[in-house]
């Protein structure tokens, strides 16, 4: 062990047992491993200790403590802890020493010398041979192979098929007869004359290769020198004894370099193999590049252009002059058709002084044409920079880019032709005849090739957006239609329309866009605001998009980690909801998301159980002490790094019981920094003051029933009592500034509800108002004296009378509560603020 170790600070005896300490096998998950330590650091902490213990128990704690941390340290990082795993030693894990820093082949030298030799290969294979280990080791392998003599040899170490097959034959033979194994079809088709012979081979021609790249390495005299020398004659093995005499006096230097000069050798020559064959390709590409394209004439020129004018304009004008071109060029394109048939026949005919190459038809343009230019450029790029890697000289690299290049040129030279050669192909006219087109396939109608022309546009048009300047910084600018306009709140619409003009959308791009989970929607039968017997009770509604009801869990009795799948948009409901699928039931159902949760995250339900059930389970502590009140005397695990500072919760953190201790105020405040998150659905006296919350139940065992609209959350003030002492009662702030009672055994879900900028929308027009199922209100005062109280008249006054409903009953301002505390809501302890001093006892 090294001196410098750091870990024989805390191991004096130089036994640095990091598994031991924590108490968990080598082969420990890093879960069990954090969960050792949890249980082992609550139970040395200095904090817990030192209230308790003496002085001489206190100083152990607390070294009991940093070596606890110290080996968590080590095993929590895969990295370390492989190091520690292979060398024994945490020296390079604590002075910032990397695996660069530490050299691993003089490590392992150093741990082999004088362990692993030729000596000790021999004398291995010496004693294992013709022993009852190897005869378990072929019983074993003869029932792994299922009685596959191959099988078997390659399972069996020290052991060669020509030397000990025979040996090996007899052993399985008298095994069978013994009744220790049983005869299979393999063994018997392995063991037959055809079958052996053909291992045989198999294993004769293993061994050429094997000699074969021994040689290649320089080290055949080194393994087969010795057994090539005694099968020799006299005469060359006293030769063989000379050479192997100076051999191993040059060996006896450096053994060492003549393996790496061996491996270099045969480095080298792979290399000189790779150049050649990228010279052959360089040559073919050369050849294949230098061609040039065969242009057309003038006279072919001309009427390929008359035919593209005449389907152009498309009158019989032009179709006159069409014909008067084609006639005039009669002639010469005759001439040219003679001059192109002989110099056919005379470049047909091989000179025995000049090689032409050979000559690019209508197909090699096509692929030329598919191999696109910006491939090859990209492949030229992609060469060059390679070069260096492949061990090729710089006159081969730019021999290749320069290729490549010619031939993304020819290429795209190829494309432009064979397109405007296409789109004269519907033309009742001669071909030319220059262009064979019998090897082309089918020819594209005029709406393809238009299609091909709009999707090379766009890919020309994503390319440069990928190439620009927000594209190269990671800024998303892309939008679902060019009409779109976006910022980091709303979605915008370019005004082509009247009916977007004013519309805005809260942006929401991380709700799921399909369907909902069916099993927990039921259908939503619509009533138009009737009742029973068909009469209207709430004017205003009727018609609307189909919908199903989300059937949302507001009790979340199931406790646990659940996982949120995705967060999708309910449109029963303002705020988002989010679907979330039980750890170990996998049972699925549906939550109001809070802001911030996203697909991925983890909430959690402490409801079933009281407050020292989720404490404890938090801890995962199996030595829970309960006192006689109900007080948990167990404490929670510590979820801090080791390196950080080890201290107890502020006093604030404390629990909220009186008789609770330092111990329960640590469990209390740790359970908080793991619990208090959003979407964990939790009791009130477990909340710290001053936390948000939403989904707030009325009742002990009842539904939540407050605060669940988009962007709406209370926040927990005080704990306080209704009557007496104690602190049986929550304050609560709601969203409109009332303070009100809740019984602090009453559950909430913290944070806020998700899709805080629902407020702030514009629907634009009427018809989405329509698709909400919403119908038109229509004035009172626009209505006949026989259908409103305000209605009749020949202006637009209601008349001297106090509001009133449809119905006659007085509206605007009536009270839905009794005024005062005295015969009031008893549970509200401050009134929410009202304008022009209301709810304030003013008139």
């Amino acid at each position: 062990m090294d001196e410098q170790d750091p870990g024989l600070h805390f191991f004096p005896d130089g036994n640095v047992d990091l598994y031991g300490t924590l108490g968990v096998d080598k082969d420990a998950t890093q879960e069990q491993i954090k969960k050792a330590y949890k249980k082992l650091a609550l139970k040395f902490h200095p904090d817990k200790v030192l209230s308790s213990a003496s002085s001489g128990g206190a100083e152990d704690a607390i070294q009991q403590f940093q070596k606890i941390g110290f080996a968590y340290a080590v095993l929590s990082d895969e990295v370390r802890r492989r190091k520690f795993d292979n060398t024994g030693s945490t020296a390079e894990l604590m002075f910032g020493e990397g695996d660069a820093d530490f050299d691993w082949n003089d490590y392992f030298k150093q741990l082999w010398t004088g362990e692993v030799s030729r000596q000790t290969l021999d004398d291995f294979k010496r004693k294992y041979q013709n022993s009852s280990d190897e005869k378990d080791d072929i019983l074993e392998a003869y029932n792994d192979t299922n009685g596959d003599l191959a099988g078997i040899f390659d399972h069996v170490p020290c052991c060669e098929f020509v030397a000990d097959e025979a040996r090996f034959v007899a052993l399985i033979d008298d095994a069978i007869a013994a009744g220790e194994l049983q005869a299979t079809p393999a063994w018997k088709r392995s063991k037959s004359a055809e079958g052996r012979k053909a291992l045989r081979a198999k294993a004769q021609g293993e061994a050429a290769e094997a000699e074969k790249l021994a040689r290649e390495l320089g080290v055949w005299d080194d393994l087969f020198g010795d057994a090539k020398a005694k099968a020799k004659p006299t005469k060359a093995a006293g030769k063989d004894t000379k050479t192997k005499a100076a051999r191993g006096k040059a060996k006896s230097s450096n053994d060492d370099d003549d393996d790496l000069g061996g491996l270099a050798a045969l480095i080298q020559r792979k290399n000189q193999n790779r150049a050649s064959k990228f010279d052959d390709m360089i040559a073919k590409l050369e050849a294949k590049a230098g061609v040039k394209e065969k242009r057309p004439t003038d006279e072919e020129f001309d009427r390929i252009q008359a035919d593209m004018l005449a389907r152009k304009n498309g009158g019989a004008a032009a179709n006159k002059e069409n014909k008067k071109r084609t006639a005039a060029s009669s002639a010469s394109t005759a001439a040219s058709k003679k001059k192109a048939k002989n110099e056919a026949i005379t470049s047909s005919r091989p000179s025995p002084f000049t090689s032409s190459p050979p000559q690019r038809n209508h197909t090699t343009i096509m692929v030329g044409a598919a191999f696109g230019r910006a491939t090859l450029q990209a492949v030229a790029r992609a060469t060059t920079a390679s070069s260096s890697s492949l061990g090729l000289s710089p006159s081969s690299s730019s021999r290749i880019t320069a290729a490549l290049q010619a031939s993304a040129r020819s290429s795209s030279l190829g494309q432009r032709y064979l397109h405007a050669v296409s789109s004269t192909t519907q033309v009742a006219t001669t071909p030319p005849v220059a262009v064979k087109i019998t090897s082309t396939p089918a020819q594209r109608t005029r709406k393809e090739r238009r299609t091909a022309m709009k999707e090379q546009r766009k890919a020309a048009k994503r390319k440069i957006a990928e190439s620009s300047v927000s594209a190269r910084l990671g800024v998303s600018t892309t939008t679902t239609t060019p009409f779109v306009r976006k910022d980091r709140q709303f979605k915008t619409f370019k005004p082509i329309t009247r009916s977007i003009r004013w519309l805005r959308q809260p942006l929401n791009e991380h709700l799921h866009s399909g369907k909902p989970e069916r099993s927990l929607t039921i259908a939503k039968r619509s009533t138009a605001g009737r009742n029973h017997h068909g009469h209207v009770t709430v004017r205003g509604r009727g018609g609307g998009h189909k919908r199903r009801i989300r059937l949302v869990d507001f009790y979340r009795w199931e406790s646990g980690e659940q996982h949120v799948l995705r967060i999708e948009y309910d449109p029963g409901r303002s705020a988002h909801i989010a679907l979330i699928e039980h750890k170990q039931s996998k049972r699925k159902s549906y939550i109001l998301a809070p802001d911030g949760l996203r697909a991925g995250d983890t909430v959690q339900s402490y409801r079933l159980s009281g407050a020292n059930e989720a404490i404890s389970r938090a801890a995962n502590i199996t030595d829970e002490e309960v006192s006689a009140d109900g007080t948990l005397l167990s404490t929670e695990a510590l979820s801090t790094d080791p390196a950080a500072p080890q201290t107890a919760v502020e006093p604030s953190a404390a629990s909220t019981d009186s008789g609770a201790g330092t111990s329960s105020s640590l469990d209390l405040g740790i359970f908080r920094t793991q619990a208090i998150r959003p979407g964990n659905f939790l009791p009130l006296h477990l909340i710290p003051i001053g936390t948000t919350i939403h989904s707030i139940t009325m009742h002990p065992r009842g539904p939540a029933k407050m605060v669940r609209s988009a962007g709406t959350f209370g926040q927990l003030v005080a704990f306080s009592a209704r009557s007496g002492a104690g602190e049986s009662h929550a304050q609560v702030r709601l969203q409109s500034g009332e303070v009100r009672l809740i019984p602090s055994r009453c559950c909430a879900a913290i944070g806020t509800v998700s899709n805080k900028d629902h407020q702030h929308r514009r629907l634009g027009k009427a018809g989405r108002s329509r698709w909400l199922g919403r119908r038109p209100k229509v004035r009172g005062v626009a209505m006949n004296a026989c259908d409103h109280p305000h209605g009749g008249g020949r202006g637009k006054s209601k008349s001297n009378m106090h509001p009133r409903s449809i119905y006659g009953h007085l509206t605007k301002g009536a009270r839905t509560r009794k005024p005062g505390t005295r015969s009031g809501n008893q549970m509200v302890v401050r009134e929410r603020p009202r304008r022009n001093g209301k709810r304030l006892g003013k008139p």
